[in-house]
């Protein structure tokens, strides 16, 4: 670990899981604090996963279910438990440790060495855990409670488990913070002047270069440049840095063009954090009468609604397969997607922009009308202030912001 910036380890691998079928219960009465240590019933046994996982695609079908309509009628009511090893080779009073989770249905509580890091109500929100005060030098137990018992669900297939992405980050104590770090881009004379803001006010060093293909970049004009010609440099000592494009490669869904953004945070002379990303650049205008235009062009949007289970593997999706569906819809010439009705996952955003599809994301179903309304009055200012952290930031690259790839959007902020 000693000498680099940043360390992402995915704890995708080696996981134990058990379940305990529990009755559901109306919302209201299930509803409970978490607890500080892990009540793991006594003899129960665990069996090797891998993650993503969504238990409720195992289950055996059950015609007299409660909620089943919704649900494909799986068996699902019940409480999940997860484990895992974590091997630290030196636990470092000077760095940070964060837990990363993309997404775990539902109401979900976080163990480390037995004691509690935190827990997440809702099920589609990604989150971040600082445990640094719990971790060990060797091997540490990270236990994971997913309670799915309270009715009803969602009114389509939820699925239950963690079944997106986990990672632990190790970071100095002082880092940069994608969530954080906002773009935005203007156009003038044909230029595109791109502002970064860091989120922190420090010495910060960038670079952004161009990953698209088309004959009208300025870095792929015919030129025999190299790679590091292709590189354009920015410094600032408060955060704010401001690249100047001459002739940019504009992103829509014709033609997804990408830059690579650098952010590197600089400490006493030497680089002490730094993060990457993928930006898009293009304009985007509502005229009235007129309609959508990107890049001056005018836009029909051509999509679908899209929910996040795949048929068979239920909620417990690979971003590969994401790929391939996608991939079908673009042949069918759709090009926007409206991820219903709720947030997807940070993989399946930057295929979007990658592939071109705009997209018309959700923060909830409902406020109170649906499953969310046993959630809104104690959690909606924490999960609509994350979530349009990370869609407005730079941590999934491009989402809402002016910089943006894809226009993402949401229903209730800043819509199409």
């Amino acid at each position: 670990m000693e000498g680099k910036a940043r360390t992402e380890q995915l704890l995708m691998t080696d996981w134990e899981f058990a379940l305990v079928k529990r009755d559901p219960v109306r919302a209201g009465e299930g509803m409970k604090e978490a607890e500080e240590r892990p009540d793991i019933p006594e003899g129960l046994v665990f069996r090797k996963i891998d993650l993503p996982h969504d238990w409720a695609a195992d289950m055996p079908l059950n015609r007299d279910m409660e909620g089943g309509r919704s649900q494909g009628f799986h068996d699902r009511w019940g409480i999940g438990w997860y484990r895992k090893k974590i091997t630290l080779q030196e636990k470092r009073v000077d760095r940070c440790y964060t837990l990363v989770f993309g997404g775990v249905y539902e109401n979900c509580t976080i163990w480390v060495n037995g004691r509690l890091a935190g827990s997440r109500r809702y099920g589609y929100s990604t989150f971040r855990l600082e445990v640094s005060a719990y971790l060990e030098t060797g091997e540490n137990e990270l236990i994971v409670k997913v309670d799915n018992t309270i009715f009803p669900a969602d009114r389509w297939y939820s699925g239950c488990g963690i079944y997106r992405s986990v990672k632990l980050v190790e970071t100095q104590v002082r880092h940069l913070d994608l969530w954080n770090v906002t773009v935005h881009t203007q156009f003038q004379d044909g230029k595109a002047i791109v502002k970064v803001d860091a989120g922190l006010q420090a010495c910060v060093r960038g670079t952004l270069r161009c990953l698209g293909t088309e004959a009208d970049c300025e870095m792929k004009a015919g030129k025999a440049e190299t790679v590091e010609e292709n590189v354009l440099r920015a410094e600032n000592e408060e955060g704010r840095l401001t690249f100047e494009v001459e002739k940019p490669c504009r992103w829509s869904a014709e033609h997804p063009n990408l830059y690579s953004l650098t952010l590197e945070l600089v400490e006493d002379g030497r680089v002490s954090d730094q993060i990457c990303c993928r930006i898009g650049l293009r304009e985007v205008e509502m005229i009235p009468n007129r309609g959508l235009f990107v890049n001056g062009e005018a836009v029909k949007l051509k999509g679908v609604c899209l929910h996040q289970e795949c048929g068979s593997l239920g909620i417990a999706v690979r971003p590969e397969i994401w790929r391939e569906r996608l991939s079908l819809l673009k042949e069918m010439g759709c090009n926007a997607i409206r991820p219903a009705h709720h947030t997807f996952s940070e993989e399946f955003m930057d295929l979007c922009d990658e592939m071109g599809f705009y997209v018309y994301e959700e923060c909830f179903d409902k406020w109170k009308g649906g499953l969310y309304g046993r959630y809104f009055d104690r959690n909606w200012k924490q999960d609509a202030r994350q979530e349009q952290a990370v869609r407005d930031s730079l941590g999934s690259g491009k989402r809402g912001g002016e910089s943006g790839a894809g226009i993402h959007a949401f229903p209730s902020a800043n819509a199409l």
